[in-house]
């Protein structure tokens, strides 16, 4: 059996994300795949948010709206 198809199999309770302002979309989804809930963590004293984007650093890109239903 490769590793790769053993660690696929693996689930978590929780995805723990320290530092959460600082860590890019893309790097997060990963993690929370095999986890069944996640923890954001940070406070209003962290560094600002890392944001690779420019329209988004303006604030010109909105977030989605979640679905109704």
């Amino acid at each position: 059996m490769d590793r790769g198809s053993l660690f696929n199999r693996r689930r978590f309770d929780y995805c723990i994300v320290e530092e959460a302002s600082q860590i890019t979309l893309p790097t997060c989804l990963g993690p929370l795949r095999y986890a069944d809930k996640f923890i954001l963590v940070g406070d209003h004293f962290q560094l600002p948010p890392l944001v690779k984007n420019l329209l988004a650093h303006r604030g010109i890109i909105k977030a989605p709206k979640p679905p109704v239903g």
